[in-house]
């Protein structure tokens, strides 16, 4: 018998591989398989067919199978298939992005001496001596580990030509995968009576701590359906070791046994919210759209009480011990959004997102997949989709218009709405799109009729919605009345909130001190040496740094180009604001929000605590402030450069402007007194700002739908990017005109491009963009066919296979 195997790589096939004779009655689909590829790398991969179609050449055979059960379930494997040909990548790749890091094995290189050689080290070149006499000391080492220790960027030319030589050998090392914590636990020997109590007690006279170990386990062991002590709770009421246990076990007074680590027990209310009548209007409305849709739309302004819908829907399948998947956008916001969910439904619910350790994905992914064990509630970002449910009911995206839940890189560049209501179609499930200002895509489903919908008008318990008042600050500019960033209508807010003891949010949607330092001589500005962007300055690590590939400088005293001293910083990013604010309010508590400021694991958390606590006065921050986020008393929002989101080269730029105004107007007043939000723009009259004043969502809808229909983008056309990058910008522009012209042949003005990317140069490399527009009538799947035979063309020229093509389908 044969299996077809799904590998970790970005190949458009599976690889065939014999399974052992011995192993063909264990071989399911979905299993974890170890097998070579090539003359040396072993993969663990999963299983998607199993056959007896000999293929024409000699196979390999599976060399280990890892698990003891499927990792993967049939419905998911199915599921990896629809996103690996929709977002036009291979099954490996998702598997990739799908899978724990601890389910991932492949190998890594060794290098060693070889023994059966004598070697004259004279003559060895310098750079084969220093390999020799580092494995001299070491005997093996990693080639990675190699390279680090010699400060070798690429050490491989050098030990291949040793391996020629026969100086040395190269042997493939597993690396050693992440288990699952577990725990010991003991029993009073089944069938056992009580009988036998006096006599363990009298062996074990002179054996003082057994002896209390033993009376321990009695004293603890208070469940009779689960007999199972701890072996924790054993030696820390005896202040014991493990050496007396294991002495017990020996002489067989307890029987011991290795359990997963269960979660601690979280107390719960487990009781349905009670819901508002405009509220229970709109759950009978999206009960009567269940009937003949899988997706709804909830459409409520913020604060109106979204989330007591959907904590009425997650009560519902708890009742039906089903599972509830409820996305958010950010990682961040599960912390806050976490506590909700466990005051409610307890340890019924586990998160799940790329903050968590390798154990920690592991072990949400095995109770998943354990019937005893499984969590009915999944909080998690995009990534939760790939979880293995095994009866989902329920699935609700919050926030559905936020470009977070779309993947960039690496493939599959999937979208984690989009994605989650396929999963639902796979499971049967019911989805629930949720956002107080929803995507102009969704909208139009809705209004359509493709998609169900509710909405909530009204904010909860009568609260009203914050004032919202443009600040126009080019008036204040030309009347030099501006406080650096601040114009005189802000600045008088945030005191007299400070005053009345509120809390005042300010929104900037940059990070950093300075977007760029110049030269005031001639003009020269510090730009990336890997990518065509201008560094940014943050003062607090006192560097000039990249915020696309990391790279980093100490800032120059003197102008690189010019010699000049005269450098000045301009534009202004959070870390700036929260320095110039502290000078004019010296005794407000000011604390900034922001990519930098929360990298530490549970830093954000504590961020936020702190707000919530009354702690932090003002609280600067980047879109983080924007999404989902519920505090008390904030009584004034101030969005610092309206003109920044407006003004952005993009299709989109007008409805996420409106999106990220409103969202971050939201947090102001959520509770008994209304709120103030002031926006600063050197164009308040512009259409987007007054919509946003006058919370007009559906003009700001009707207006950028009539936009994209006359100039043909979604809904009305499906987009594909085609993204072509190499190191060298001749060839990329060269494959890149071969291909558009190719593509012109075909698909005709429906073709854009190329273009340089809007970031050229990333990472070394240069980027050239094709845009492919697809009319709603047009097969996608067709589209697809053809564009990937076109691609394939490039493989026909030397140097165009060397070009790197990535397709971003739905790109957002």
């Amino acid at each position: 018998m044969y299996a077809d195997v799904i590998l970790p790589l970005a190949l458009n096939q599976t690889f065939t591989y014999g399974i052992p004779v011995e192993w063909e009655g264990q071989m399911e689909r979905g299993r974890r398989v170890l097998v070579q590829f090539g003359q040396r790398k072993l993969y663990a991969g999963i299983v998607l067919r199993i056959h007896n179609e000999q293929p024409g050449y000699d196979v390999k055979p599976i060399l280990e199978i890892e698990d003891e059960i499927p990792i993967v379930t049939e419905l998911q494997l199915e599921y990896w298939r629809w996103l690996a040909e929709y977002y036009m990548c291979s099954m490996g790749e998702v598997m990739n992005a799908a899978l724990p890091a601890a389910f991932k094995m492949q190998s890594e290189t060794k290098v060693s001496r070889n023994p059966e050689l004598e070697v004259d080290e004279a003559e060895l070149k310098d750079d084969e001596f220093q390999v020799y006499e580092l494995l001299l000391e070491l005997d093996s080492l990693r080639i990675s580990d190699l390279g680090k220790k010699l400060n070798w960027k690429n050490p491989m030319p050098v030990i291949r030509r040793m391996y020629a030589e026969g100086y040395v050998n190269l042997d493939e090392e597993v690396k050693g995968t992440v288990k699952s914590k577990t725990e010991r636990r003991y029993r009073w020997p089944e069938g056992y009576g009580e009988e036998l109590t006096q006599d363990a007690f009298d062996q074990l006279k002179r054996a003082k701590v057994q002896s209390e170990l033993l009376l321990a386990y009695f004293k603890l062991n208070t469940d009779k359906e689960n007999p199972w002590v701890r072996e924790a709770d054993l030696l820390k009421a005896t202040d014991s070791n493990r050496s007396p246990l294991k002495a017990l076990v020996e002489k067989g007074w307890l029987e011991e046994k290795v359990f997963p680590v269960e979660p601690e027990r979280i107390a719960a209310v487990e009781s349905a919210p009670t819901l508002s009548d405009q509220q229970a209007l709109a759950v009978q409305n999206l009960n009567t759209a269940w009937e003949d849709k899988i997706t709804s739309l909830l459409y409520g302004v913020t604060s109106s009480g979204k989330t007591e819908i959907y904590f009425h829907y997650i009560h519902e399948c708890i009742e039906k011990n089903r599972q509830s998947l409820f996305m958010v956008p950010e990682i961040a916001l599960t912390a806050q959004m976490v506590k909700r969910l466990q005051s409610h439904f307890g340890d019924k619910v586990v998160t799940y997102t790329s903050r968590l350790s390798d154990r920690e994905r592991l072990e949400v992914w095995e109770r998943m997949l354990d019937p005893e064990r499984r969590p009915l509630v999944i909080l998690g970002a995009r990534s939760s989709v790939f979880l293995p449910f095994t009866d989902l009911d329920f699935v609700v995206v919050d926030e559905e218009h936020e470009s977070s839940y779309k993947q960039f890189d690496p493939a599959p560049r999937y979208h984690g709405r989009d994605a989650a209501i396929i999963l639902a179609h796979y499971h049967k499930a019911r989805v629930l799109l949720g956002s107080a200002t929803p995507s102009i895509e969704s909208y139009q489903n809705a209004e359509e009729g493709k998609y169900g919908y509710a909405e909530l008008t009204k904010r909860y318990s009568g609260i009203r919605l914050p004032v919202v008042e443009a600040v126009d600050i080019r008036k204040e500019t030309i009347r030099k009345q501006m406080h650096g960033h601040f114009s005189p209508r802000l600045l008088e807010a945030i005191k007299d909130q400070l005053e009345q003891e509120k809390k005042v949010i300010l929104f900037q949607n940059r990070r950093g001190f300075a977007p760029v330092v110049i030269c005031q001589n001639c003009g020269h500005s510090e730009q990336c040496v890997n990518c065509d962007i201008t560094l940014t300055y943050h003062k607090l690590s006192h560097q000039l740094r990249c915020h696309y590939c990391g790279y980093s400088i100490h800032p120059p005293t003197k102008c690189k180009s010019c010699g000049s001293v005269e450098l000045k910083m301009q534009g202004f990013g959070t870390e700036k604001i929260e320095e110039d604010l502290q000078v004019i309010l010296p005794n407000a508590r000011i604390a900034r929000m922001d990519l930098d400021a929360t990298r530490k694991k549970n830093s954000f958390q504590k961020l936020v605590d702190r707000f919530e606590k009354g702690e932090i006065d003002i609280l600067i921050g980047t879109q983080m402030v924007a999404k989902g986020l519920d505090f008390e008393d904030v009584g004034l929002v101030g969005i610092l450069s309206a003109d920044s989101l407006l003004n952005y080269p993009e299709f989109r730029a007008h409805e996420r402007a409106y999106q990220l105004m409103s969202q971050v107007a939201g947090r102001a007043g959520r509770r008994e007194e209304r709120g103030l939000v002031l926006i600063q723009s050197f164009q308040p009259d512009h259409r987007i700002i007054q919509q946003v004043t006058t919370y007009s969502f559906e003009e700001m809808f009707r207006e950028q739908r009539a936009d994209r229909k006359q100039f043909h983008y979604p809904p009305f056309y499906r987009l594909i990017h085609i993204e072509m990058r190499h190191v060298k910008v001749e060839v990329v522009s060269d494959a890149s005109d071969f291909l558009a012209g190719r593509l012109q042949g075909i698909f005709g003005k429906r073709v854009l491009g190329p273009e340089f990317a809007p970031i050229a140069r990333v990472r070394g490399q240069y980027h050239k963009r094709i845009i492919l527009k697809i009319e709603n009538g047009l097969s996608l799947p067709k589209v697809k066919k053809a564009l990937q035979t076109e691609v394939k063309r490039l493989d026909f020229h030397k140097d165009h296979r060397k070009v790197r093509v990535y397709f971003d389908v739905d790109p957002v």
